[in-house]
Order: structure tokens, then C-alpha cells, then sequence
């Protein structure tokens, strides 16, 4: 155990906390009494599992007492003097404060609040416990948790009255006269019923509520006078949870009509920064980040609220249009007339679209060569290639042309596409999920038709594509997936030749399979040994193919008996995208589909919004030579 001497920042430890507030003398100023660390172990974000050393802590002759940490004259509290008590740290002082913080702080002690503390504490050096390891400290033999303890010694720079602790055991006390003080009581014994802990269980999860109400308002661009007013005022009783979250999307609609969320001298849009909001919404926060960058997501932190319709009263505000009170029907169907909503839902439907188009690689990515195509027309695709080889030079000699030869197939795009409507239903009753499952299925959706229409013309093709006369197919009862099937095929691409005899150099590079023949195209790709067939005849057992470089593709539809031409005993061989032995053309090289706003739709009672998703691209057989097809077994 080798301590560590630390130089750096403030430590803060929200933990163990019990603050009396003596309230009793109006002339005099208010007694603060304050049990500010408990002596135990509590974790604390960046450190982990810190127990704070109070015999070896340094403590100045007066320490400030502050307001939540907040380091500036308007949010100090008092001051006083601390010492440790039976391996607790307890603070007494007076509030000498602002008349504003004292009052709120004296105000808050009188109706009842639950007033905690935290401590700032300067590291000063740190000792790492093993977990196993005994430690006495603050008095008592540590019970540390699994995975060890941080041993801090400290210098104690401030105590902050707070809210909420860390600690949910710690209970506090309100005294009505300061009659005894901590040295005196009895501290650190049980003085409360059953009942009171309930009582004050269910009043810490109420703070904590009103609490996360008031955070989310902050981020909604609340301003942090009006939060702090309505949280007072919650915390008093005044409002309940459902006035709390009214008062402050009032409070948001009103600054949103006033004030534009993003200033006019930066670059980022607002449908940008909308796009954001909801795809945090939507819980996809890391695709919004990735793709829309800090700029976008930190405005779109700044109006991100917290249901679809905060986010349509944004879209108003930021289009510049007041924003109707009390009328969800309304508020919807005025922000869907806006420029930045619509781009904002499209924009946030396309990533996800194109996140369920690349949610799986198809069976083809290892195989087909991709192309672009410039309109609908009918394309020629044409893949040239050098016969012959390169001839020696005689010093002086001229070099002689290549006889270029042209392979060449038809491609021509087709489109397909659907339609994605959001209804202003939807919207008010926050279903925007059902939205984010519809995008991302229709992203799976495109990519299946562009993989069925592939195989579709693969299975329609096998014909005229693979024949015997072009030494790319083979049939009959021993052309079953085998060791010995495979190594024909295999010696058979490699043997291709151009139209002058001359090698092509054709390179095997997946095996195609139905899902019939998967477990035997993996033990052939990857076994290591083969059985010895024959007693009589041996030969090695070492697996031949197993270092083909080769790898497997499964594709259902193959054997699917709903496509013509299936067949769950047919296996293919093909080279890689650079021989092409298929094509799949993207117009204008666009591979992920496409989505458009289409309009609003007022044609029924249930106002909406439609986007149209289409995908165009193109199929096609490529070079018969760079593939091979085995019928497998009669």
C-alpha cells in the first residue's frame, strides 16, 4: 500500500449529510449546525470507491459555507468551523450570508425541507486498499466493497449546503432552538421512527423528481431564474409534478417566441438542430452525433425537449411563428406547415433508413461488382481486358499496341419505393417510436427486394449462364458438395482462358451455398483433415481446400421454392468483385435508398405528413468465366 501525494482538483463529496438550522432567534443570525461526512466509504464519479482519512485531514480555523460548490460572493452561505466527532466531520457556523440565500435557506428549514451538505476537499495524498484488506479508519474497521477503496487524505476547503446528498441512509434533523450541539447529542444513534424514515424516503424521491423536472428544463432553455422560482415553489407545495411540467413548457413556449435558439451568425440550420433533438428523442443519440457532428448536436442540446410536441412548438418558434397555448391540435398542425419540421423528420428518418439497409451484409457483397449508372436508360457495362501478355523490348525497340477486348451485359435501373406517412396523431400522443421501428424496417425492406431481385436473376439466368460449353457447369450424381465436387470446380475456373487460349488468372473467392448444404461448406472450408476413404488406397488426410483462401456465403433463396429455378443440392463458385461475376448498378452511384418529403396530406380528418422512400438500382449476369455452378446430386 504506497500512498500517493496528489496535487489536484477539488474533490467533492456529495455523501453523508445532517444539517440543523436553528431558526428560533429572528435578531440574531441563524445557527447552522451541519454533520458533513459520515466517515464511511462513497463513490464518487471519476475516483470510485473513496473513504476520506478525518484523522489526517487538515482543516483551517474557519471554512465558508457555500451554496451548491458555487464559488462566487452571491451564493455564500456563511462560515464556520469544523471538527471531527466520533469519526464524523461536523460543521457549526452561522449564516451570514446574503439576506436572499439566507432566507431561502431559513425558509426551506422552516416548511419542513430536508436540508443535506457536501464537502470540497482538496487531495492531498491517496492510499489504494486491496480488496481483502483491512482497514481501520474514522474510528471503525472499514466494511469496503469488491474491487477495493481509495484512502484519501485531505485538506477540507469548503462545505456546501445542497439539496440532495448521496447518501440515501442518512438521515437529517431540522432543530426548531439551538439547545445542544453535535458534541453533546446523541449523533450517530437512532432517533427517528419507522414512520418518519418513510416520510422521509418518499420526501427525497419527490425532490429528486422535482429535481429532474427542473434539469429538463434547463435543457430546454428554461431560464435558470424562472427554474430555480418553480422548483422553490414545488419544493414548498405550492405546485404539484403535472403544475411543475406545465410552468415549464409554458416557460419554454415563451422564450422560444421570443428569442431564436440559434443565432442568426452561425451556420447550423434549424432543421439541422431539430433533426438532432428528435433523433435523440428517438434514443439514437450516437447516430445523431456521428452523423450530424458537435456543431449540430450542441443547438440541438439547446432545444431538445421532452416530448414530440416541445419539439414542434420549437420548430415555430424557430420559423418564427407564435406558438398556440392549450391547443395540442393546433400546435401540431401549425408546425407541420413549417420549413424545418418536415425537413427535420425526414432527415431523421432517413438514418435511420439507411442505419436498417446496412444492418446485415447480403450474401452478394463478396461476389458483385458495383456500378453506377447515370439515368433509367439501358447501359451497355463493359469490363475491358488485355489479351496476350507484355513482350520484351530490344534496346532502341518500339513498344507495340494491346489488343484490347471488351466483355459487355445490359444494365438498366428500375425503381422501388414505398410510402411513410406521420399523422399529427402521432405526434401529439408522442408515438414517434413507432416511427423510428417503421424507418428502420423499411431500410431492411429495401435492401431484401435488391437481394431478391438479384437472385431472382440468378436463378433465371443459370441457363444460358452456366453451360458446359463454357467449362462453368457441371451436373450428374457425384457433383454433390464434396471435397472432391469442389476441387473440379475450383480447377475449372482456374483453368478459364481468353478467345486467344491464354490464361485469365481467375481467383476462387467465395462458395455459394443454400442453407441445406451450410454445415457441409463449412466443414469443408475449415476442417483442417478429411477421412481416409480408402484402406486399401491411402492418401493424405490433410484437407486441401482448406487454405483456398475461400469463404462461404448462405443465401435462402436459393432453395426457395417460390423462385423459379430453386434448388437446395445446387452450389456455386465465384471470383471476387474485381472480376465481376455479377453487377448491381446504383443510379448515379447512389447505393443507400431515398427518402422525399412528399407534402402534408389534408385529404382525410387526420392531418399528416408523407415521405416517399424509393431505391433505384439495377442486376445483372456478369462474366460467365469469373463463375461456376455445380447441379449437386440428381
Amino acid at each position: 500500500m504506497t500512498p500517493t501525494t496528489h496535487a489536484l482538483q477539488l474533490l467533492t463529496l456529495r455523501a453523508a449529510a445532517d444539517v440543523a438550522v436553528d431558526v428560533g432567534q429572528e435578531k440574531k443570525l441563524p445557527r447552522v449546525t451541519i454533520q458533513a461526512y459520515g466517515g464511511g466509504p462513497m463513490t464518487i464519479p471519476a475516483w470510485g470507491v473513496v473513504v476520506v482519512d478525518l484523522a489526517g485531514m487538515e482543516i483551517p480555523e474557519q471554512i465558508a459555507l457555500l451554496v451548491d460548490h458555487e464559488n462566487i460572493l452571491t451564493k455564500v452561505a456563511g462560515h464556520g468551523r469544523a471538527r471531527v466527532v466520533k469519526g464524523r466531520l461536523v460543521v457549526e457556523g452561522e449564516l451570514s450570508g446574503s439576506s436572499e440565500v439566507v432566507e431561502q435557506i431559513v425558509n426551506l428549514a422552516r416548511n419542513g425541507m430536508q436540508l443535506q451538505a457536501s464537502i470540497g476537499a482538496q487531495p492531498l495524498e491517496t492510499r489504494t486498499i486491496e480488496p481483502g484488506e483491512k482497514i481501520k479508519v474514522n474510528g471503525r474497521t472499514q466494511t469496503l466493497p469488491r474491487g477495493g477503496v481509495l484512502i484519501v487524505r485531505s485538506r477540507l476547503r469548503e462545505t456546501s449546503i445542497v439539496a440532495l446528498g448521496a447518501d440515501d441512509e442518512t438521515s437529517v434533523r431540522i432543530a426548531a432552538k439551538r439547545e445542544t450541539s453535535y458534541g453533546e447529542t446523541n449523533m450517530g444513534k437512532e432517533v427517528q421512527t419507522i414512520d418518519e424514515q418513510a416520510i422521509l424516503s418518499r420526501e427525497r424521491q419527490r425532490v429528486a423528481e422535482i429535481d429532474r423536472l427542473c434539469a429538463c428544463a434547463a435543457r430546454s432553455g428554461v431560464a435558470s431564474d424562472a427554474v430555480e422560482k418553480a422548483r422553490a415553489e414545488a419544493i414548498e407545495g405550492k405546485l404539484d409534478m403535472a403544475q411543475l411540467s406545465a410552468k415549464f413548457l409554458d416557460a419554454a413556449r415563451s422564450r422560444l417566441e421570443a428569442i431564436p435558439l440559434i443565432p442568426r451568425h452561425q451556420t447550423v440550420s434549424a432543421a439541422a438542430a431539430l433533426e438532432g433533438a428528435l433523433l435523440c428523442r428517438l434514443g439514437r443519440s450516437d447516430l445523431a452525433e456521428k452523423s450530424l457532428g458537435a456543431d449540430v448536436m450542441e443547438q440541438s442540446a439547446r432545444i431538445r425537449g421532452s416530448s414530440l410536441l416541445d419539439i414542434c412548438a420549437m420548430a415555430l418558434a424557430l420559423d418564427g411563428q407564435s406558438v398556440p397555448h392549450n391547443d395540442k391540435k393546433g400546435l401540431v398542425r401549425a408546425s407541420m406547415s413549417t420549413a424545418s419540421l418536415p425537413i427535420a423528420l425526414g432527415g431523421a428518418l432517413e438514418k435511420i433508413l439507411i442505419t436498417g439497409f446496412n444492418a446485415a451484409a447480403p450474401s452478394w457483397k463478396g461476389f458483385a461488382a458495383i456500378r453506377s449508372v447515370s439515368n433509367f436508360r439501358e447501359h451497355q457495362a463493359v469490363r475491358p481486358s488485355a489479351s496476350g501478355r507484355l513482350e520484351q523490348v530490344a534496346p532502341g525497340g518500339e513498344l507495340k499496341h494491346a489488343a484490347l477486348t471488351e466483355w459487355t451485359t445490359p444494365l438498366k435501373a428500375e425503381t422501388y419505393g414505398k410510402i411513410v406517412r406521420v399523422d399529427r396523431q402521432m405526434l401529439i400522443n408522442d408515438d414517434i417510436g413507432v416511427l423510428d421501428e417503421v424507418a428502420f424496417q423499411l431500410g431492411r425492406m429495401a435492401q431484401r427486394t435488391l437481394t431478391d431481385t438479384l437472385y431472382r436473376g440468378l436463378l433465371a439466368a443459370a441457363a444460358t449462364h452456366f453451360t458446359t460449353a463454357q467449362s462453368n457447369y457441371i451436373e450428374g450424381s457425384t457433383t454433390a458438395l464434396s471435397l472432391d465436387a469442389l476441387s473440379t470446380g475450383l480447377a475449372s475456373m482456374r483453368r478459364q482462358r481468353d478467345s486467344d487460349g491464354r490464361e485469365i488468372d481467375v481467383v476462387p473467392a467465395v462458395l455459394l451455398v443454400p442453407p441445406s448444404l451450410e454445415a457441409t461448406g463449412r466443414a469443408l472450408l475449415t476442417s483442417a483433415f478429411t477421412e481416409d476413404p480408402s484402406a486399401t488406397s491411402p492418401r493424405p488426410t490433410g484437407n486441401p481446400v482448406a487454405g483456398a483462401a475461400l469463404s462461404l456465403a448462405v443465401e435462402p433463396r436459393l432453395e426457395n421454392s417460390l423462385i423459379a429455378g430453386y434448388s437446395s443440392t445446387a452450389w456455386y463458385l465465384f471470383a471476387g468483385p474485381a472480376d465481376s461475376p455479377w453487377l448491381v448498378g446504383y443510379l448515379n452511384g447512389q447505393e443507400n435508398p431515398t427518402i422525399e418529403y412528399h407534402g402534408l396530406d389534408s385529404s382525410t380528418d387526420t392531418l399528416g405528413m408523407t415521405w416517399r422512400v424509393y431505391h433505384d438500382f439495377a442486376v445483372a449476369a456478369g462474366d460467365p468465366k469469373a463463375g461456376f455452378k455445380s447441379k449437386g446430386a440428381a
